[in-house]
């Protein structure tokens, strides 16, 4: 999650230099700070692609930027439900009913617990999304 935002926050800044409102300020100082370097001449003759390009890397950053922000808060929301259902007589998790953002990612660790048979206590302590608060006790429901 830490590692998501940092990654946002760089795509933001990226966006806010390369802005195409922002290319009359950035644009000379780059010339500025690039004088006398064949990348000035370039950058000096070929002012329309630049402006294209950077208007191209200032959509694109923008998105990834969103993006990614959008993935580091959802990683944070507590919001939702997780249900687990467990046999009582062996411990064993026999179903699990998640209704929460992300939820298509959270659920491929309750079917791997299911399909190896984990009990309550090993997915307590092994698995972090498994950690359940109340537990629901059920009879051996056929399986």
């Amino acid at each position: 999650m830490f590692w998501q935002k940092i990654r946002s926050g760089v795509m933001f800044v990226l966006s806010a230099i390369t802005c195409p409102c922002h290319l009359p300020l950035t644009l000379p100082l780059a010339l500025v700070l690039l004088a006398g370097t064949p990348a000035a001449v370039w950058i000096t003759q070929n002012v329309g692609w630049v402006y294209g390009g950077m208007t191209i890397l200032f959509l694109v950053s923008l998105a990834f930027g969103l993006r990614w922000m959008g993935q580091a808060n959802a990683a944070r929301d507590t919001r939702g439900l997780i249900k687990l259902v467990l046999n009582a007589a062996t411990d064993k998790l026999l179903g699990a009913h998640i209704l929460a953002p992300e939820a298509g990612e959270m659920i491929q660790t309750a079917v791997l617990a299911i399909r190896f048979g984990l009990t309550a206590p090993t997915a307590r302590d092994d698995v972090p999304l498994l950690d359940q608060r109340r537990r629901v006790e059920t009879g051996n429901a056929g399986v």
